[in-house]
């Protein structure tokens, strides 16, 4: 068991003992939290929210708000620690909710320059909170970090750890630098820095985190050599994207170099399922992600080849961030943090599976609008994720709550 009923099949006896530091209820406050940017993102694009600011909600909001959570349990945890009784957490959190919601802010025409350049600072200042704490937590440690890897693929997993951490720190330089006048470091643009958060820092966890738990998730063994792709690729490929984003030959290999990686992650998704008996909601939902972010990649590729028009491009961003990124983080979570615990009917997995599926089929129809130019397509489509992140918002909240309490 993982933080009082949050189940990975594996040895985390060190996360156990994280919950009695109290660090587990800050996990749960950053999910909360996180959730919390998920609805707001998915309302706001209903009342008219900024598409630049419907992406911060998402990537620094819901998916990296999960990440932050969940580090302060899983890096300590690595080298045979648990993070100690501590307020940096919350300092951390009070940081980095406080500079979304800036930056978010920032992206209305009628907003003050300074606000974008408040939140980047808040922003960078609860990244370096977080990293500082993590970098106490395991200082003096001596535990051979391998110690828990039982094949190549995870292996290759530990290896590439450091690597999504390296980007955080260069996307958060790089968001202040689109705010003020220092020089950046490899994003080009605004644009660019999304890449490097979302491609850099959350889809390079979930290959991480995948090739190192759903093997487990699913009671099967990984195979090495896809997996080793995928991580190499999925490291790679997101620097390239930041420095060259829509521009020539360059951007074209980083496109082909990150969609490697996606395509390959997901056929190899598919084969460990094929080979497992288990069929939960939280691993249904993993699947149906990266099958998104499968055909997000078709789409983009075809774009960066010249084959389909550049305003398919939208379609391609609606994919990944309601789709991959969205879906295939809500299916660990739902892994993690599983209904039962609620102990209601009203959570359950019947409706755990509808809000997943809503969320999935909202960003899909949301992507067909955005792609063809069909705004009431693009409509219907928001309305049903919107209906959906407000449906796992209560089941994971009436989780958390119950964790709280026992």
């Amino acid at each position: 068991m993982f933080d009082r009923g949050v189940s990975t099949d594996w040895d985390v006896t060190p996360l156990v003992a994280a919950t009695g530091s109290g660090v587990g209820r800050w996990t749960r406050l950053f999910t909360a939290t996180g959730v919390a940017f998920l609805v707001l993102w998915r309302v706001g694009l209903l009342v008219g929210l900024p598409a630049r600011s419907g992406v911060d909600f998402a990537v620094l909001g819901f998916v990296l708000h999960v990440v932050f959570g969940h580090a302060y349990l899983l890096v300590p945890a690595y080298f045979g620690r648990v993070h100690p009784p501590s307020r940096l957490p919350g300092v951390h959190l009070a940081f980095a909710a406080s500079g979304t919601v800036l930056l978010t802010a920032s992206g209305a025409a009628a907003v003050s320059e300074t606000v974008g350049v408040a939140g980047a600072l808040l922003w960078c200042s609860g990244v370096a909170v977080f990293l500082g704490s993590l970098a106490w937590s395991v200082r003096g440690a001596v535990r051979d970090p391998f110690a828990d890897v039982s094949n190549r693929a995870e292996r290759a997993a530990v290896l590439a750890v450091p690597v999504p951490f390296a980007y955080l720190v260069v996307g958060s330089y790089d968001l202040l630098a689109t705010q003020t006048t220092v020089p950046r470091l490899l994003a080009a643009s605004p644009a660019g820095v999304s890449h490097l958060f979302a491609t850099g820092v959350a889809a390079l966890l979930v290959f991480v985190l995948g090739v190192r738990l759903l093997p487990r998730f699913l009671g099967v063994d990984p195979f090495a050599v896809p997996a080793i792709v995928v991580l190499v690729a999925g490291g790679v490929g997101p620097g390239l994207l930041a420095v060259s984003l829509w521009d020539g030959w360059l951007f074209r290999a980083a496109a082909a170099v990150e969609g490697t990686a996606v395509v390959v992650f997901f056929a190899h998704a598919v084969v460990l399922f094929g080979r497992s008996d288990r069929r939960r909601v939280g691993l249904s939902g993993i699947l149906a992600g990266l099958a998104a972010g499968a055909v997000a990649v078709v789409v983009a590729g075809g774009v960066a080849a010249g084959w389909l028009s550049a305003a398919r491009i939208e379609g391609h961003v609606a994919l990944v961030l309601g789709g991959f990124l969205t879906v295939t983080v809500a299916g660990f979570l739902v892994q993690f943090y599983p209904p039962s615990v609620a102990e209601s009917p009203d959570t359950g997995d019947a409706t755990t599976r509808a809000a997943l599926a809503a969320l999935l089929a909202g960003a899909a129809v949301e992507a067909s609008g955005l792609a063809f130019g069909i705004p009431a397509l693009t409509s219907a489509g928001r309305v049903l994720a919107a209906a959906g992140a407000v449906a796992f918002a209560y089941v994971l909240l009436a989780v958390v709550v119950a964790l709280e309490v026992r």
